[in-house]
């Protein structure tokens, strides 16, 4: 989870280096793939009590992109 993390956040902030909006926008979607998975497993190992949720900041970052996805669309 730690390494999924780091990879969004990467791409997040690649995309605030962005040639173009549409470079941007193209980063932003691939960092938003990449939380939508990382929220499905986290969903799916929150069930059964495998992680906590709220010590797992890893989900208010995939809110955080899908609200930006929200926000383009």
């Amino acid at each position: 989870m730690k390494n999924t993390k780091t990879f969004i956040e990467g791409l997040d902030n690649e995309a605030n280096y962005a040639i173009s909006k549409v470079d941007f926008i193209a980063k932003m979607y691939i960092a938003l793939k990449e939380a939508a998975e990382t929220e499905y497993w986290i969903i799916l190992l929150e069930k059964p009590g495998y992680i906590e949720v709220n010590k797992c900041d890893i989900k208010n970052k995939c809110l955080s992109l899908k609200l930006v996805k929200e926000m383009n669309d």
